[in-house]
């Protein structure tokens, strides 16, 4: 699964509640803003990473890392309004990417690697 999301399952009463929820789940990995202050290393979790498209990263820490989850994840942007550097990386350990104070960028991610995209004006 790239976005892990609710499911109907055949024997369900009621589906249409879980319809409606897949929707707004949906709508969230697309378009919902996730601000974090910033105070050391920090890591996303699951649900943090799969059901927000923007992470806007606030707080004057010194250089650290944002850890995103193992797992597929079509496209997330990534502001940078710390202060300091950045690094984006995968708990999969694979390739990393580092965005510099005051950048907004496009990420996905293989499950792996963090991948950077075309940057966001």
């Amino acid at each position: 699964k790239i976005i892990v999301i609710t499911e109907i399952y055949s024997s369900q009463n009621n589906k249409h509640t879980t319809d409606n929820q897949m929707i707004r789940e949906l709508e969230a990995a697309h378009n919902d803003v996730l601000s974090i202050t910033i105070t050391g290393n920090r890591t996303l979790t699951a649900a943090e990473f799969n059901k927000n498209f923007l992470f806007k990263l606030t707080g004057t820490p010194a250089a650290f890392d944002l850890t995103c989850p193992a797992n597929k994840r079509g496209a997330f942007v990534v502001d940078n309004a710390t202060g300091v550097t950045v690094t984006i990386k995968s708990a999969g350990a694979g390739a990393s990417v580092t965005l510099v104070t005051g950048a907004r960028r496009t990420f996905c991610s293989d499950a792996v690697n963090i991948l950077a995209l075309a940057p966001v004006a």
